[in-house]
């Protein structure tokens, strides 16, 4: 890999900093957010949009390369929404350590998958044409290597297209197939209607060294989605499984 496309943890780069600073917090407040991705196979970027954004990150100190690291670890607290009525919710433990892991453990309400319609109809090849989340909860641990969790999902309704990658309009031949397959196996693994139960996932997703945490994360939780509605399953390695019972 060339070193110059990697991208280092949060925690590497507040040690290895241009100048030196003590915050005993940092708050973002009442703010607004787009993120683009690229999916491996787009030609096109995804966006997704958050309102409301609120953040706190404590305590913050940066450090030159080379200075010693006043703390072991920092909070991370972010809220915002996607829609009027959608919440989301971000808790974040970074620790500075050997493979520089963070505990992450996010929370959604009441989000129509069609919000993110644009995000995910580029970066997945998957849109979105009915069904929401009722109540999501998911949480992972991710370092330089890869991300490990489970995540716990209630959706009702799901109905979806898979896309040509290369035109992003609703596949034919065994494209078609498979959508039909997919939102069986969807109808099939949610759970029974009138009821707020959530079923419980593993989420295993190698990280790209050459893309931003903030991927790492999209695709713990995208690995993770899958799983829920029954369109593949994480496969968690028996060592690591292991090392996470005991």
């Amino acid at each position: 890999m060339d070193p110059l496309m990697y991208k280092p943890m949060p925690q590497y780069l507040v040690e290895n900093a241009p100048l030196n600073l003590d915050l005993s917090s940092f708050q973002v407040r009442d703010s607004s957010l787009r993120y683009w991705e690229f999916g491996e196979k787009s030609t096109l970027p995804g966006r997704v949009a958050f309102q409301n954004v609120q953040l706190d990150l404590a305590p913050l100190f940066l450090r030159r390369q080379g200075q010693s690291y006043p703390i072991s670890s920092l909070r991370l607290g972010i809220s915002a929404q996607m829609s009027d009525s959608s919440q989301l919710q971000v808790r974040s433990q970074l620790y500075f350590e050997q493979d520089y892991p963070m505990e992450v453990a996010v929370e959604l309400d009441r989000f129509a998958f069609a919000e993110a319609e644009d995000f995910l109809s580029k970066t997945a090849f998957v849109r979105p044409l009915a069904g929401g989340v009722s109540h999501g909860a998911w949480q992972f641990r991710l370092d330089e290597q890869v991300a490990v969790g489970s995540m716990a999902l209630a959706y009702e309704g799901l109905k979806f297209q898979l896309l040509d990658s290369l035109t992003l309009v609703p596949g034919k031949g065994k494209l078609k197939l498979y959508s039909f397959l997919a939102n069986s196996w969807a109808k099939k693994s949610n759970p029974p209607a009138g009821t707020t139960a959530s079923r419980r996932r593993e989420i295993y997703q190698l990280r790209d060294p050459q893309r931003s945490v903030v991927n790492a994360w999209w695709k713990a939780t995208y690995a993770g989605l899958k799983s829920s509605i029954g369109f593949g399953k994480s496969k968690v390695p028996k060592n690591i499984r292991k090392e996470d019972d005991n």
